[in-house]
């Protein structure tokens, strides 16, 4: 239906502002790649400078686009979007879903943390699925989210009577907030977010400057089929992330690897999971 309106609309005023960029998005969902590349590489004509209009073209097709014009993350107002329309019903969702990355990260992560009582930074926190296995013993948790709709939902959850996070950010999560004071955290979560960021390097600084010594952070990444780097799938319009580039990138922040195994955080559903360490105590 959608295809059909914004077809009729480019009818009536082919120039008709994001009138191609939408159909090209409908085409790239239902898999209609070269329809969906057609249609974008007409609107980057029509507005050369969009980022939107990059990311979805890249997404159709990574080769329309030359190496220094291609997307290195997703652009904030594809995110807040997509987040901002999934919030209300997000944790039934999820659950319908099987989305079990709070036990499984938490089991991963457990062994490596050495505080009893620790302090948790939860990157990309989402609702708070993630931390919740951690309120009962973690002495705080704090939440970075960037879309305020999510944030909320952080805010308000709980987990055993108890309110789940003792501080909600609204804010980019590749950058430090400043109410989080850096070099105290025990264990930095960033879990199902690394495909909407893309390039990692950020993300393993703020790691970095977040945890004290003998700190750990866990992070998930989407595999993709690639010798080095990281990129998007086109099957999910998605970041993927090789071995190679996650652990290098860490190692550029100053983190080594303690851990590295495939997990599920959807049933079926494989994902790369790693715990690095910074330095020890």
């Amino acid at each position: 239906d959608a295809v059909f309106l914004f077809r009729m609309t480019l009818w009536l005023s082919p120039n008709y502002p994001n009138a191609r960029y939408n159909l090209g998005g409908c085409y790239v969902r239902m898999g209609k790649m070269a329809e969906g590349k057609a249609a974008l590489m007409k609107a980057l004509a029509q507005d050369p400078n969009n980022l939107d209009i990059r990311f979805m073209l890249a997404s159709a097709d990574p080769s329309a686009l030359s190496a220094s014009q291609r997307p290195t993350t997703m652009p904030m107002s594809i995110v807040t979007g997509f987040f901002t329309s999934s919030a209300d019903g997000y944790d039934l969702a999820e659950a319908a879903n099987k989305y079990q990355a709070g036990k499984v990260m938490h089991d991963l992560l457990k062994p490596h943390v050495k505080e009893t009582a620790p302090v948790i930074l939860d990157l990309g926190c989402g609702s708070g699925i993630a931390a919740r296995p951690w309120r009962s013993t973690a002495s705080s948790i704090h939440g970075v989210d960037v879309t305020p709709a999510m944030a909320a939902l952080a805010n308000e959850a709980t987990h055993e009577q108890k309110k789940l996070f003792d501080v909600v950010t609204v804010a980019d999560a590749r950058t430090l907030p400043a109410e989080f004071a850096a070099g105290t955290a025990d264990a930095v979560l960033v879990v199902n977010m690394a495909q909407f960021v893309g390039d990692l390097a950020p993300i393993m600084k703020t790691a970095h400057a977040a945890l004290k010594a003998g700190g750990v952070v866990a992070i998930t990444t989407e595999p993709m089929k690639l010798t080095a780097g990281f990129g998007l799938l086109q099957e999910t319009s998605r970041f993927g992330h090789t071995a190679m580039y996650v652990k290098q990138t860490a190692n550029e922040a100053g983190l080594t690897l303690v851990h590295e195994s495939p997990l599920q955080l959807y049933s079926g559903i494989p994902v790369a999971a790693y715990v690095f360490s910074k330095g020890s105590k």
